[in-house]
């Protein structure tokens, strides 16, 4: 029975193992980075399936990361601290503004600064956060994350809804309280401010996120050029920004098509609910105290 002999080189002090010194003639002739890889291979402890699969795998632009977390917190502070406190932001801004006018024109700024500051006081936190979304914008445009910012716009665009549904509903009580405690020379004013100048300032977030993935969408031929143009106007008007963003989001870029579905039926029935209801109220009251 033969039995296995040990090698000359074995027995020579600082010699290699004869493992080693096989490898070599199969080698000879190859290319450099195949030697290379057979030499540190040897020795190397063995890898097994799951070790492979939990390995770092590379990161791509749309890799969850820790530091992105923060950029949900500020479309999500920035609605509900707006849809807290509801008109009043709005009321404090007519306000505001209308002083700051006057105090202008009567030249007493010096004296009168308080009468501005003191109205803006409530709108201060929700500046600070309109711009911190607004800087978020464009460091998502930077990173190169078009579902992020998709996501982050639709945030913005589907959480605002219930600010604007209860501004709806105080509208007719704000003009009555505004008409009754001002003179008509501020009236008019304030009115055009809680009406048309508010509300494009309070969508400025969601605007800027959607104009990020309008730019994102041109960029992967999604959009082109004009119809760019107009998604770009329409999300800044009130009312026409929530399907232009749904319409983005679900159509263009194939995500939160659920969410979407959900939102634009729900909203839809609380505004045929509201407009019910007024009506109703309305024809009520012209019923028994017109023509009764």
């Amino acid at each position: 029975m033969e039995q296995d002999t040990p090698s000359v080189t074995d027995s020579i002090p600082g010699s290699a193992p004869s493992d080693v010194i096989d490898v070599v003639p199969e080698t000879i002739g190859a290319p450099s980075d195949v030697i290379d890889a057979a030499t540190e291979t040897i020795g190397a402890p063995p890898m097994n399936a799951q070790e492979t699969l939990d390995a770092p795998q590379p990161e791509t632009p749309e890799t969850p990361k820790k530091r992105n977390r923060t950029d949900y917190v500020w479309p999500i502070g920035y609605v509900v601290f707006t849809t807290v406190l509801g008109p009043v932001l709005f009321i404090a801004l007519g306000i505001g503004i209308i002083n700051l006018i006057y105090i202008i024109k009567d030249k007493t700024l010096q004296e009168n600064w308080l009468d501005f500051v003191i109205p803006i006081i409530p709108i201060v936190p929700s500046i600070v956060l309109l711009i911190g979304n607004i800087v978020r914008s464009f460091r998502i445009q930077g990173e190169d994350a078009p579902l992020r910012c998709v996501r982050l716009m639709l945030i913005l665009k589907y959480g605002m809804i219930p600010f604007f549904l209860l501004h709806l509903c105080l509208l007719p009580f704000v003009f009555f309280i505004v008409g009754w405690s001002v003179d008509q020379q501020s009236f008019y004013p304030f009115m055009f401010i809680y009406l048309f100048v508010a509300p494009p300032l309070f969508m400025l977030p969601g605007a800027f996120y959607g104009i990020r993935v309008v730019r994102f969408s041109l960029r992967e031929k999604k959009l082109r050029l004009f119809t760019a143009i107009l998604h770009g106007i329409a999300l800044f008007i009130p009312v026409l920004d929530v399907p232009d963003a749904a319409y983005l989001s679900a159509i263009k870029w194939k995500t939160a098509r659920k969410t979407t579905a959900v939102v634009l039926i729900t909203t839809t029935a609380l505004i045929a609910l509201i407009f019910w209801r007024g009506f109703d109220i309305g024809f009520s009251y012209f019923y028994e105290n017109v023509l009764s």
